[in-house]
């Protein structure tokens, strides 16, 4: 884990400062040696600062293309904090919406008798029927996966997320005019209202069409920041601009076709065929050029991971090969997803006549049959392809699709299953602990020693806890996180709150996890000299698979901790346990009562608070010891063996 968070820290430099004049008696040699040093460390610190920026600068751009970024960093704008609990009730109860909706809409496919006005099946309507149920059931998945990760709201995953849950919405008002069309047309004959609707309904696919292209072109913006070099994203706006006055034009010819079909039909060929073409152009420039910028990510990437295969920054060089496999895939799949939309847009063009012209028997023929088809592809290929340039699917920095990450979760699901019903009930895991206590030092108090303080392991949840409380009128109200070290913590806030407790003056872990032993997954080694706010980042950032902690740090100074807490929960890692010595270690039984000159608080300028606690103290040579002279009772003495005890029961 890194332990600075942009790699080093880089002190402020000055340049052309003026130097006051020295006294008569000085040299000028002398007074021309000093500036000169002085302008060769300026410089020599301004070459190490741009090269630290030029570094971070490239690192950035790997995980904008590489996904890592995504969504937290990669667009514009932050993680919101403002009323997280209300937005994830909210999007949760949508996305029990939609299932249910989708259940209610895929039972009514496959049920006799349920579209009435003389509705008769054949064997092109049941074809339709498996592929909408099969569209709306994948659809209703990446609304699923969008509204699950609620903690992830810049700007950007906010549209990304309405446009996911629109398509669904759209499909399914698309699936029910289809049935409307082969139930109810035979019955009403030339309806103008049903007509309206239908036009209504393309026309919202259009702009669904249009949004999508959107997305792609904002994501290609903050790729040409990255950059800092074209890469076409104003063309591909104009092109977007296109597509959506030929849409507006069609939809005005065919609410002018409702009014008055008979006149109007025939001069209306001619202005379809004509707005297929310009779209089929519109969207083959915009395939690619889209393409053509993820194949340039794919080759910056790639002179990056060259650069680095000395193996110096072997995790950079990995964050550069997952760029690499990323902008490849995005390559690959651009023409793709835009292939289906443009034959949803010519199949729309080519169905608007004859359904306007109040012929009902097209809804009946095969050839609508692929119309639609050609449609809820497109709605599927489009709404997998933005979830995936999102970042939304972004595990571990990894780009994965929704189906891999449902996949993964149910293996995640059925592995907790696993274990629940084969280790517990088949009683491994005591056998787990019998080989932890088959470890002994051959000294029976000493190894009780190591057992308590080995079983002193904090969960996480209860960690992001206390420091939630930090700066509070409850505890350490001048807590600055720039400022404080965890050596100032450990004075301030973990050794008063873990002396008038319900267990006696004893270690915080016990405190916090209410006298329950509880072993540690993970052991953190720190220093008290560093940040407490880098210590906590750093642990929550490996429970969130992140190789350093600058993101997470981020997030704590917005107070994001309900979004934080979901995260964890859904990774299943809110309930991971650590062992902190500052948490593990009972302090009022080795320092609390001893207090340094250099034990000043940074905010307060004062020195710190001896603890007046009776209870005894033992250090390494405290009586009663063993035959090396190692004291029993004292805790700071027992690390390895600590260690050695848990290799034996962690697994």
């Amino acid at each position: 884990m890194s332990g600075n968070p942009s790699g080093s820290s880089t002190a402020p430099v000055t340049l052309g400062q003026g130097q006051p004049l020295g006294q008569e008696g000085r040299t000028a040699s002398g007074s021309a040696g000093d500036r000169f040093s002085q302008a060769a460390s300026s410089l020599t610190s301004l070459q190490s600062s741009l090269q630290r920026r030029c570094a971070l600068h490239r690192r950035q751009t790997l995980q904008v293309i590489a996904g890592a970024a995504a969504p937290e960093t990669q667009h514009e704008g932050a993680i919101c904090s403002c009323r997280p609990w209300h937005r994830r009730w909210e999007l949760f109860t949508v996305t029990i919406l939609v299932w249910i909706l989708t259940a209610v809409a895929v039972w009514s496919f496959w049920t006799e008798d349920l579209w009435v006005y003389g509705c008769t099946r054949s064997e092109s309507f049941a074809s339709l029927s498996f592929v909408d149920s099969t569209c709306l059931f994948f659809l209703a998945l990446f609304v699923t996966e969008v509204n699950m990760r609620w903690w992830l709201c810049t700007p950007y995953v906010q549209s990304v997320r309405k446009f996911v849950n629109m398509i669904w919405v759209i499909a399914l008002a698309v699936t029910v005019s289809l049935r409307l069309g082969w139930c109810v047309l035979d019955s009403w004959g030339n309806n103008i209202v049903y007509k309206l609707l239908y036009v209504l309904c393309i026309g919202v696919e259009w702009v669904a069409w249009g949004w999508s292209f959107n997305l792609i072109m904002r994501h290609l913006e903050t790729l040409q920041n990255s950059f800092n070099q074209p890469l076409f994203a104003r063309l591909i706006r104009a092109l977007i601009l296109m597509v959506h006055l030929c849409g507006a034009v069609s939809l005005a010819i065919s609410v002018d076709i409702c009014l008055d079909s008979a006149d109007t039909m025939h001069a209306a060929m001619p202005i379809f065929s004509v707005i297929a073409g310009i779209v089929l152009t519109c969207c083959t420039a915009m395939a690619v050029l889209t393409s053509r910028a993820f194949l340039m990510s794919r080759h910056f990437a790639s002179c990056e991971a060259e650069a680095l295969s000395d193996g110096h920054v072997p995790e950079q060089r990995d964050l550069a090969l997952r760029a690499m496999k990323a902008a490849r895939r995005l390559a690959i799949e651009a023409p793709m997803s835009m292939l289906p939309v443009m034959l949803a847009v010519c199949g729309d063009l080519v169905a608007f006549p004859r359904v306007l012209s109040s012929d009902a028997g097209f809804f009946k023929s095969w050839d609508y049959t692929w119309v639609h088809v050609g449609i809820m592809v497109a709605f599927f290929a489009m709404s997998r392809f933005i979830v995936l340039v999102s970042g939304i699917c972004a595990g571990n920095g990894k780009l994965s699709s929704p189906l891999s990450t449902w996949r993964r979760t149910i293996t995640q699901a059925a592995a907790a299953l696993y274990k629940v019903a084969v280790i517990r009930c088949c009683g491994l895991e005591s056998a787990c602990a019998q080989r932890g206590s088959q470890w002994s030092s051959g000294h029976v108090d000493w190894d009780e020693q190591v057992h308590q303080l080995a079983t002193r392991g904090v969960s996480l949840k209860q960690l992001l806890r206390f420091y939630r409380q930090l700066g509070t009128p409850a505890m350490m109200p001048h807590f600055d996180p720039q400022r404080h070290t965890t050596a100032d913590v450990v004075r301030q806030a973990i050794i008063p709150h873990s002396y008038d407790s319900r267990y006696g003056p004893c270690a915080l872990a016990t405190v916090l996890m209410r006298g329950q032993p509880t072993l540690p997954q993970k052991m953190v080694t720190h220093s008290w000299g560093n940040l407490f706010a880098h210590l906590m980042a750093a642990i929550v950032a490996d429970a969130l698979g992140e190789h350093e902690y600058e993101s997470v740090l981020g997030r704590f100074q917005q107070k994001d901790w309900g979004a934080l807490e979901s995260q964890l929960y859904w990774r299943g890692k809110l309930h991971a346990t650590y062992w902190v010595c500052a948490f593990s270690v009972n302090q009022h039984a080795s320092i609390c009562h001893t207090v340094f000159e250099t034990d000043v608080d940074p905010v307060l300028r004062k020195p710190h608070a001896a603890c007046s606690c009776p209870k005894e103290k033992y250090v390494s040579s405290s009586d009663p010891v063993r035959a090396d002279g190692q004291s029993i009772h004292c805790e700071m003495n027992k690390f390895d063996d600590m260690m050695e005890y848990l290799t034996g029961v962690v697994r």
